[in-house]
């Protein structure tokens, strides 16, 4: 398969936005490692939005010959309050429903579940250094763009907020470089804390992305989210930028 049918696959539907299509064409062009990641808070049953819209995106990239990983996301979920804030109960249904529901996606979808690799966040996050990533990506962002960015975790600007919360979207950041992802992946919600890691990547001294002695930016790839059947908070709906910033109270999870 040549560069342009492994990007083709890449960017097809359910693809909605590839940061940045050159980018990629680079990455494969110098042969660096194609690791792929996408994160989950463990918050609930596994919904449409989160099954198939990520198992078609997964089984793309394999086809494409990416390596795949889904990063369970116990502490960033405990962080964010889910499941009565019990990081107990977080991990043991990501180890077992979440994981098994994942993989069962994914088959439907047509990738290979086997060829996912799992990771609990907890593994990599009691590392001493995984911290000192965080605090170097939270060196190269300022406090404004960190309150912009909490609509990751489905917050919105002026919410009464805990500090921890602060820490989410750096945190989400250094996932992709401690990792060692170039490709990260999500819902077009979570294009905020990808937009940093894309533009700090040159800018890191701890656990930059490398090859050839070259640092690499990651990419970041956000596929379609699927809307509730819930009415919009605001309506009508006056334009394209206010439906981009109400896509994530709309979202099938919401």
């Amino acid at each position: 398969m040549d560069v342009e049918e492994r990007i083709e696959l890449i960017k097809r539907k359910p693809t909605e936005e590839l940061l940045t299509e050159e980018n990629l064409r680079h990455l494969i062009e110098v042969g660096a490692p194609l690791q792929h990641y996408i994160g989950f808070e463990i918050s609930g049953y596994i919904h449409l939005g989160t099954g198939l819209m990520a198992g078609a995106k997964i089984a793309d990239l394999q086809r494409a010959g990416v390596k795949t990983r889904i990063f369970l996301a116990d502490w960033h979920s405990w962080i964010n309050d889910k499941l009565g804030g019990d990081l107990e109960t977080i991990q043991k249904v990501a180890l077992t429903y979440f994981k098994e529901g994942m993989k069962q996606s994914i088959r439907v979808m047509g990738g290979d579940p086997d060829k996912v690799e799992f990771v609990l966040a907890s593994e990599i996050l009691e590392k001493g250094d995984y911290w000192q990533t965080v605090i170097d990506i939270s060196k190269n962002v300022t406090l404004s763009r960190i309150m912009r960015s909490i609509t990751i975790m489905g917050r919105q600007m002026g919410e009464a907020i805990d500090f921890a919360k602060l820490i989410y979207p750096a945190m989400q950041v250094a996932d992709i470089f401690y990792q060692g992802v170039t490709i990260a992946h999500a819902g077009l919600d979570q294009r905020k804390a990808h937009v940093i890691a894309i533009e700090v990547a040159q800018k890191l001294k701890y656990h930059p992305l490398t090859h050839d002695g070259e640092k690499l930016k990651p990419v970041a790839l956000h596929h379609h989210l699927l809307l509730g059947l819930q009415e919009p908070p605001v309506w009508p709906i006056e334009s394209e930028e206010q439906f981009k910033e109400l896509k994530t109270q709309m979202k099938m999870s919401k």
